[in-house]
């Protein structure tokens, strides 16, 4: 019995899923965790579905308060 395995074409690595999480704040914190172990954000990407957004105004800022 021959034990191996068929060769696989080459994958691009902007076409590679690394992680599933199963909420936004999951994923989030993943994400977090990349940065901080200096992987840059620009090779970063997230897919999502179903991602509602939520706004809640703190304040306000001007330019004379800078």
């Amino acid at each position: 019995m021959n034990s191996t395995l068929p060769t696989l074409p080459p994958v691009a690595f902007d076409q590679t899923v690394v992680a599933s999480y199963r909420n936004h704040s999951s994923a989030e914190a993943a994400v977090r965790r990349l940065e901080d172990g200096d992987l840059p954000s620009n090779q970063i990407s997230t897919v999502g579905r179903n991602f509602e957004t939520h706004e809640d105004i703190q304040g306000f800022y001007r330019p004379a308060d800078a």
